[in-house]
């Protein structure tokens, strides 16, 4: 085989970083993930995709000071998978569905089935831009559990836009299967949620493996638009922060981080602020915020200064994405403030990540 592109990566990191490159849709899927003789797992990339990787930032989230590796490299060692894909087995499957009733397979009907999906434990969870032709109507909930078994699970569901509800819940619609609830393991924490009330991005897999490797011992945290625990959970469970203060205004997310909390044994190290944001009664506890509102979090940077401890010091900003934002509480409430208000600094950073000192 010839020469292919492909990450090379810690075994501990590999399932994070096979997500990762799925959800960036560079992953190559006609190829098995490859163990190399020094234990680290080479995952091959589709070609005249390595230039879309910022390589510098999949570094940062991995701890290189223990060995860990994470770089870009060519390899000869992979091997088509012979297994059949989840979703040739389905085209399979329905093309014998259709023409057993009498109907012809056609090239708009294949274009219009799933190219993927998300799997949270036994429930599959399709996007909304399949199953859209009138044809399919015609087999009723048939359809559904055919699709559920082709696919290998036990659930099917399908999603479409997010609510503009200001809770940014999902449009979610159960096919086959009644319970909604599912868990998904991700870096050894358990996360547990109603897929038709909560949303759950496996996009921000890189983030959440950053924050795990904080040192946020004897630290206060508070988590800022915390839903159902994507980042509070990776500083307890393994950042190790003395206390969170999970901030949520969703009573369907606040109801799930209950139970993640106590799923993953942290209850008794965090407290729930159910209500907004803007009216939070927290001041001068903080060392360190957490923020991840789409699409910005600069109404709350007031708030933000006066949940601060004042210290004197330096003031330490990340930006990622423009989207996601930590500051590390060490620098004067009125520094805080007057920086935030201004925000130009943070603006200009594009989707770099940027350390403003």
């Amino acid at each position: 085989m010839e020469n292919r592109p492909c990450l090379r990566v810690s075994q501990c990191y590999a399932q994070h970083f096979r997500a990762y490159l799925q959800s960036r849709r560079v992953l190559d899927t006609s190829l098995r993930l490859h163990k190399d003789t020094d234990d680290t797992i080479l995952l091959p990339i589709l070609p005249g995709s390595v230039p879309q990787l910022d390589i510098k930032h999949l570094q940062s989230t991995v701890d290189t000071s223990s060995g860990s590796i994470c770089e870009i490299t060519w390899s000869q060692s992979f091997k088509n998978k012979k297994k059949q894909t989840a979703v040739s087995k389905l085209e399979g499957v329905l093309k014998e569905l259709l023409e057993s009733n009498g109907e012809e397979w056609t090239e708009e009907l294949r274009r219009d089935l799933p190219h993927g999906f998300d799997r949270h434990g036994d429930l599959i969870l399709l996007s909304d831009n399949c199953f859209s032709h009138s044809i399919w109507m015609k087999f009723g909930c048939s359809l559904w559990s055919t699709v559920t078994e082709a696919l290998g699970g036990g659930r099917l569901a399908k999603k479409s836009c997010i609510s503009n509800n200001g809770f940014r819940s999902p449009v979610v619609v159960m096919l086959h299967g009644e319970q909604s609830w599912v868990t998904h393991v991700d870096n050894g924490i358990r996360y547990h949620f109603d897929v038709t009330k909560c949303m759950f991005s496996s996009g921000n897999i890189t983030e959440k493996l950053r924050v795990a490797r904080f040192n946020c011992k004897g630290e206060t945290v508070v988590d800022l638009y915390a839903g159902i625990g994507y980042f509070t959970l990776p500083y307890l469970v393994h950042a190790g922060a003395a206390h969170v203060h999970a901030c949520e205004w969703n009573p369907d997310a606040v109801e799930a981080l209950r139970k993640n909390l106590h799923l993953n044994k942290v209850s008794d190290r965090c407290t729930i602020h159910q209500g907004d944001n803007r009216h939070l009664q927290l001041c001068d506890v903080a060392d360190r915020v957490n923020l991840g509102l789409i699409p910005s979090s600069e109404d709350v940077f007031v708030v933000k200064s006066g949940i601060c401890h004042g210290k004197c010091g330096e003031d330490l900003v990340q930006f990622v994405l423009q989207t996601f934002l930590i500051f590390r509480c060490v620098g004067t409430q009125s520094a805080l403030s007057q920086h935030f208000l201004r925000g130009s600094q943070g603006e200009t950073c594009g989707y770099a990540l940027c350390h403003l000192i």
